[in-house]
């Protein structure tokens, strides 16, 4: 499944929530307003869905803390190196 998979999946299934897509290199996707990080959202909410290299989820999920979003599913990819 590509990244923007789960949104489409959310749209063509009937969600009925608010959903705020967060990339910072377009303006909309699926027709929805695209958001430059997750502090510009219009409301808070209450899953984050990260679809992004694993070197962009902590610096993500420290957004997420600061707006109080309490939970996030991440789904990612990348190579991990063991340090030391």
């Amino acid at each position: 499944m590509y990244p923007a998979g789960i949104l489409r999946n959310l749209l063509d299934y009937g969600y009925s929530g608010d959903i705020y897509p967060v990339n910072p290199k377009r303006q909309t996707v699926f027709g929805l307003p695209c958001y430059p990080d997750v502090t510009q959202t219009p409301q808070r909410a209450d899953v984050a869905i990260l679809t992004i290299p694993r070197r962009a989820v902590l610096p993500t999920l420290r957004q997420c803390l600061t707006v109080g979003i309490p939970a996030a599913l991440i789904i990612t990819a990348g190579r991990y190196r063991r340090r030391g």
